[in-house]
């Protein structure tokens, strides 16, 4: 019976400590689910964060912006200034010595001009029209008529020229002041014209300028064996430009007679 009780009590006793287990599992538990919650607060309470960076980028975009504006009115300004200071094209001659306005017709080489030429060579004499257009030292001239050669186109330079008509095609002309001769049936001074058109002599041989009284242009002009006499003026869109222009060589007198000027050059002019 003593035996019997003794068991009955220990079988009693181990009863608390399995809830005492049971009590430790629920505190873990409860401990655990407690930690993650404090862990996902902390979390909550640090994405805030997030818009603050969105507010930087918004603050930094913008500041981009007013940096890039202010940067394209200082360029603005500067391509405005720039405009201001170059001279334009188109201006006037009025008031420029001869110097200046020689400087000045030297350095804008682009420009065409139509008109109507004339030529006496021995007992020979045609007419037709003549359109010139040149770009640096680069020039294209055609003239109609003339001889009966037809229309006869020139493109070249100082140093050589092609020549095309309905009677020669694709002739290269190396020596053009002394071989043009032998086609056209007189000479003709081709770039040197495309200076002396405009009223000044080519660079790189002597001339002997003669200037007119009442303004700062040449009246006469004597270079490379030729004499150009400027008989009259105009003012072609601001610029005071040769009209009436004779050309005299070795038997030979070439007179132009301009009705239009393009100075600068806007487009091509011969065709």
């Amino acid at each position: 019976m003593a035996k019997f009780k003794s068991l009955r009590f220990s079988s009693l006793a181990g009863k608390p400590r399995r809830r005492s287990v049971s009590i430790e599992l629920r505190n873990n538990v409860i401990a655990r689910s407690e930690a993650t919650r404090q862990s996902g607060d902390m979390q909550e309470v640090a994405t805030p964060a997030a818009p603050v960076r969105n507010d930087q980028r918004e603050f930094s975009s913008a500041h981009q912006t007013l940096q890039w504006r202010a940067l394209c009115a200082v360029m603005l300004c500067l391509f405005l200034a720039a405009c201001q200071s170059i001279p334009s094209p188109t201006a006037s001659l009025e008031g420029l010595d001869w110097p200046a306005r020689k400087a000045y017709l030297k350095n804008h080489r682009d420009f065409g001009a139509k008109g109507r030429v004339g030529v006496i060579a021995g007992k020979h004499s045609e007419q037709g029209d003549f359109r010139i257009e040149n770009s640096g030292r680069e020039y294209v001239a055609r003239m109609s008529g003339p001889f009966g050669i037809g229309a006869v186109t020139f493109e070249g330079n100082e140093k050589q020229v092609l020549m095309n008509s309905s009677k020669h095609q694709n002739i290269v002309i190396r020596d053009p002041v002394n071989e043009l001769e032998n086609y056209l049936g007189y000479p003709i001074p081709l770039s040197a014209m495309s200076y002396w058109l405009v009223g000044i002599p080519a660079p790189g041989a002597a001339a002997q300028e003669g200037l007119s009284r009442d303004a700062p242009r040449l009246e006469t002009l004597g270079q490379a064996g030729w004499r150009v006499n400027y008989l009259e003026y105009r003012d072609f869109n601001g610029l005071e430009l040769p009209r009436k222009v004779d050309l005299l060589g070795p038997n030979v007198r070439i007179r132009i007679v301009f009705r239009s000027w393009q100075f600068p050059l806007k487009g091509a002019t011969v065709k």
